[in-house]
């Protein structure tokens, strides 16, 4: 595969029309890359997988396989990634994928500026624009609920790396 361009920034505003107006839902996928900051709320339809995923190819790969290749039959061209700010861990992540040898030609990969906190900012109220804000949805959210503390979020994102890691044979 050609690797992608270098990621670049993508505004609320056009995230907030892609999330309401896109004649095809399938054509971008939000990631959020927050790690124990995750629950409390995050964009619709949001993927969550720790910024901490991205810290070996290995485990790019798996994102690749798993999260990014089964989309493409649906359309997906656009991945936006974020963190709390945009300023480091989403950014990384990016570039991560963006740097990787199995990227998919044509998926471009853009950052969420201002990230979620300017997200949260911009649309408080608008509730339309968030999940996850009473606990409803979320993979975090509901472990959350089901007694999972937040300083245990770390443990369960390293289970899953870990979990990668042995499917991979490393």
């Amino acid at each position: 595969m050609v690797r992608a361009a270098s990621p670049s920034y993508i505004s609320s505003t056009e995230v907030e029309q892609m999330i309401l107006s896109s004649p095809n839902p399938d054509s971008f996928l939000i990631i959020d890359v927050r790690t124990s900051d995750f629950p409390g709320g995050n964009l619709p339809r949001a993927l969550w997988l720790s910024s901490r995923l991205f810290s070996s190819p290995t485990s790019v790969q798996s994102i690749i396989s798993t999260h990014i290749k089964p989309r493409l039959p649906q359309g997906l061209n656009t991945v936006i990634m974020h963190c709390m700010r945009s300023q480091y861990r989403g950014p990384m992540a990016a570039q991560a994928l963006c740097e990787h040898d199995d990227w998919p030609e044509g998926v471009q990969v853009k950052i969420l500026d201002g990230g979620y906190r300017g997200w949260e900012k911009k649309y408080r109220g608008r509730k339309e624009l968030f999940e996850g804000l009473g606990g409803e949805k979320g993979d975090v959210v509901g472990l959350r609920r089901e007694g999972v503390a937040k300083d245990e979020l770390d443990q369960v994102e390293e289970l899953h790396s870990v979990e990668l890691r042995k499917a991979k044979g490393e």
